[in-house]
């Protein structure tokens, strides 16, 4: 196995794909790994290598003929079991996409990675992950072992998932979904934007005239100008939606996003607060709450809200990075450390920010200061391969070395960044 490591983004690239500056962070190649090197800063280069060194032996055990959603999903699995700080905080995103009837199915996970959405391909990594998750707890790891050989023998998903389970895969689909309400219990009942579908305007514009009383369909087309970037069109088809129901939520929450944008802040918090008064409550209408407090300098609405906004969503790192720093400013450390100990835990993404959180919790469990909710082996660390003693990928043991098939212009797998919001939105901060 060859692994090449390039500290210039250029050079990598062009090494890579022949195009400089690409948004990959590692590539697989079959038993050549191209990534980018530690120094480049805020990377965590650990997990990258792990989840692409994953992917070559699942590619050997294939004879390279493992569809993409199976061998990421395993990657992302891999990583997980190895750092369980390693996973992707996508666990919203894919109740969103259960609760909007937008879930893919199974049979038709690989499709999902040619999606344009580049939101779309990193909920098709989490939910490959987690698939994978679903049938190793339901079927057993080695059923994945056979998956990769039926895979190299020429067999296709729908067979392949027949095989290892007894089960067609629209049962499959159904006992996942169930899987899932399990899973996702925590974010039942919240407020979740649909992301899917909203490219096309003009589709959109063309159903919301052909039901001129739905409401609904006219506060897709403002999500559509929303997604989009369009502010202005966006908030008239909000008005249009609110002309038809007063109380319709995708348009009340893209008038609330403008007018912040816009600084309007006495307006934009009446809107947030008015959604969760009549039940639409989430994440990210309570972080738009605190960064409104913020302003207004009332520290105690700050705390309420970015408390709120932990219960809501529990993995995303930013309330725990905004809470050490109000408790610090209050001479509160106790509470700052530990808010700053979940924070390091969340954002294990190499970034400047999050060392420097795992060195302060570090610095002061060594002086007797800090709380010891985890191991220190569970903060971020800034260089080196992370795992616990004996802990190895599983499928590395069961590999067979087989030629890749697998080529420089064929790469067969891909470690990506994660996602944005809108581009013109205020954000209350980095999804991570």
């Amino acid at each position: 196995m060859t692994l090449e490591l390039y500290a210039d983004r250029n050079d990598y690239g062009i090494r890579t794909v022949g195009l400089p500056d690409i948004a990959a962070l590692g590539v697989c190649f079959g038993q050549v790994i191209t990534a980018m090197s530690p120094a480049n800063g805020d990377i965590n280069w650990g997990m990258i290598l792990w989840h692409e060194l994953g992917h070559v032996f699942a590619i050997q055990l294939s004879n390279s003929r493992v569809p993409r959603w199976f061998t990421e999903g395993l990657s992302e699995y891999e990583t997980l079991i190895a750092r369980p700080d390693w996973r992707r905080e996508n666990d919203a995103d894919l109740y969103g996409a259960l609760a909007n009837g937008t879930l893919p199915s199974i049979g038709s996970l690989n499709s999902e990675f040619l999606q344009p959405d580049a939101n779309a391909v990193v909920v098709a990594y989490y939910q490959s992950a987690v698939t994978i998750e679903y049938l190793i707890q339901t079927y057993g790891f080695p059923k994945i072992v056979e998956a990769l050989k039926l895979y190299g023998k020429g067999s296709e998903t729908a067979d392949v998932l027949q095989a290892i389970t007894g089960k067609p895969v629209a049962q499959l689909d159904a006992e996942f979904r169930k899987y899932l309400e399990i899973r996702l219990k925590a974010y039942a009942g919240t407020f979740k934007l649909p992301t899917r579908g909203f490219d096309d305007v003009t589709k959109l514009e063309i159903a919301a005239d052909a039901a001129p009383k739905d409401a609904k369909a006219r506060a897709q087309v403002a999500l559509g100008h929303y997604y989009g970037g369009d502010a202005e069109k966006a908030m008239s088809a909000a008005a249009a939606a609110l002309a038809l129901d007063a109380k319709q939520p995708f348009a009340r929450y893209i008038q609330a996003e403008v007018v912040l944008h816009q600084g309007d802040l006495p307006r934009a918090k009446a809107l947030y607060q008015g959604l969760i008064v009549d039940g639409f409550d989430n994440f990210d209408l309570r972080s738009r709450l605190a960064q409104i407090a913020e302003g207004e300098s009332k520290s105690d609405e700050v705390e309420l809200q970015l408390c709120a906004a932990k219960k809501l969503d529990p993995e995303r790192s930013f309330p725990y990075q905004q809470l050490a720093q109000l408790y610090e400013k209050t001479r509160q450390m106790p509470k700052a450390l530990a808010e700053l100990e979940q924070y390091a835990f969340n954002r294990a993404d190499g970034s400047r920010a999050a060392q420097e959180a795992g060195d302060r919790v570090r610095q002061a469990r060594q002086l007797g200061q800090g709380p010891h909710l985890r191991r220190d082996g569970d903060l971020h660390q800034p260089v080196g391969l992370r795992h616990p003693v004996g802990a190895r990928p599983r499928l590395h043991r069961a590999a067979q070395a087989r030629p890749a098939r697998c080529s420089p212009t064929t790469p067969c797998c891909w470690s990506i960044r994660r996602r944005a919001g809108p581009r013109w939105s205020t954000s209350a901060g980095p999804r991570r």
